[in-house]
Parts: structure tokens; sequence; C-alpha cells
């Protein structure tokens, strides 16, 4: 017997099941439930299952046991179930895990914390984490990892955007990925400090002073470490 295929026959008898008590919506959603949509968000759930599975393996089982019976707890792992199925990438799904695994190991911190960061997580995309983190990097790792993100952390150059008006889009998707970390307060921007008598430099853009880059910030380092990737 397929045991994969058994449990997703399952959820989906129990999805049906359920709607079959909604008179009107419940018949038109049935089908879906049974289509490949439904089926795939199960598979990402179970993906996630299997990667939290890996990372609370060592952990002490009745440590494990007390803290799937505590509402608090439960509540994280239902939200990180929910952002699992709708998660694309691995990576993604590895970052929730690793923050709900952490809500294991770590009982001192409060369940509202924990539910912020997962909340943060999920406004972030794939590409805004890796920007976050090329902030937070250890000294001496820059170099390697902006060479394996390059896409992402170099956007095209005024001279080459000039040449090629496509590639402004390039440019305005990661000046606006950088605004998002920085309204969500993972990171700050940083300004180049003028001289007595000197007026700062005006954004033409937006008015306001012209910030000469950004810095992570505690709570930004603090959503890094929750989902296992690394900061100085």
């Amino acid at each position: 017997m397929n045991t994969e295929n058994t449990k997703k026959d399952y959820a989906v008898s129990i999805g049906k099941g359920i709607l079959g008590a909604i008179p009107i919506v419940g018949p038109l959603m049935a089908e879906t439930i049974g289509s490949i949509i439904p089926n795939q968000r199960i598979d990402r759930i179970n993906d996630f299952l299997l990667k939290l599975e890996e990372k609370i393996k060592d952990i002490d089982q009745e440590q494990t046991k007390l803290r799937f019976k505590s509402e608090e707890f439960v509540d994280i792992l239902e939200e990180g179930m929910l952002q699992a199925a709708k998660s694309l990438t691995k990576e993604r799904k590895e970052y929730i895990a690793s923050l709900v695994a952490n809500g294991i190991k770590d009982e001192d911190i409060e369940h509202v914390q924990k539910k912020l960061i997962l909340n943060l997580l999920n406004e972030l995309n794939d590409a805004e984490i890796i920007i976050l983190q090329s902030y937070g990097l250890p000294p001496g790792e820059e170099k390697e990892f902006f060479e394996q993100h390059k896409e992402i952390l170099m956007p095209p150059p005024p001279a080459l955007r000039n040449q090629d008006p496509s590639l402004i889009d390039d440019r305005t998707l990661f000046d606006a990925q950088k605004s998002h970390l920085a309204r969500l307060n993972l990171t700050t921007p940083t300004y180049k400090k003028t001289k007595k008598g000197e007026l700062p430099e005006f954004d033409p853009k937006t008015g306001m002073i012209k910030a000469q880059g950004y810095k992570i910030t505690p709570l930004g380092r603090l959503l890094l470490k929750n989902i296992d990737l690394r900061t100085w």
C-alpha cells in the first residue's frame, strides 16, 4: 500500500465530507478539493513536516510531547502549516520548519515573539530574505555570498539600464524590496555624514534625505537566527 497516497486520499475525503454540509458553496468546492491544487498543498505540508521531523529528532522526546500539548505552540505550528501549504520553494519550507523547531527548543521565548517572527517571515519573499541576510553576514563571508546571489544582490548599474530600458524593472524591484525591509524594521537606513554648514543630499523621488545604504536591525537578526540563517 502507498502510504503517501493513502494520507492524501484521507485528507481529501475529510475535506469533501466537511464541504458536504455547506449547501451552496460546498458542492462547488468539493471538486476543487479533489483537484491538483489541494494535492500539491498536501505535498508541501508533507515536505514541511519531514523537514520539521529532521530538525527536532535530537530534542528530548518528552520535551517535544509537552510542547505539542501547549496551545501556544500548536498556534505556531498551525500557522507554520498554513504558510508551508503556500510555499513554492524548498528554502521557504526550510525557514518555516526551522522557526517552528526553534519554538520547541527555546521554551523561554514568548509565544507573542514567535508569532511576530512567523508573521514577518510571511511578509517577505525569498529574494528579500537573501537581501536581509546580506546585511547580517559574518565578516569574511560577503564575497562568496554575493557571488552566489549575484542576480538578486547586484541589479544592473545606471549605464546598462540606459542602454536597455527593460533593466529598469530589475532596479525598481530591488529598491522596492530594500524599502520593504526597512518598513518592517528589519533594516534601517544609514546616511552620509555632512560637514558643518553643508546640506544633506535629498532623494528627488521621495523628497527625503537620501540614504547611503542600509544596515540590519536587532529584529532583523532575530528573524535570521530563528530561521537558522547565520548572522554576526
